[in-house]
């Protein structure tokens, strides 16, 4: 699997969204916070 280099900026940004799919729909949420931990 490739990894990324994430900017703290881009971290952030990255963090808004997944918060946004957790109030709009929690298990997307969820998956989104674990793409970000695979990611990182």
């Amino acid at each position: 699997m490739n990894r990324y280099i994430i900017s703290l900026p881009a971290s952030g940004d990255l963090q808004a969204i997944a918060d946004y799919f957790a109030v709009e729909n929690v298990e997307a949420g969820h998956k989104a916070m674990q793409l970000l931990i695979v990611l990182s």
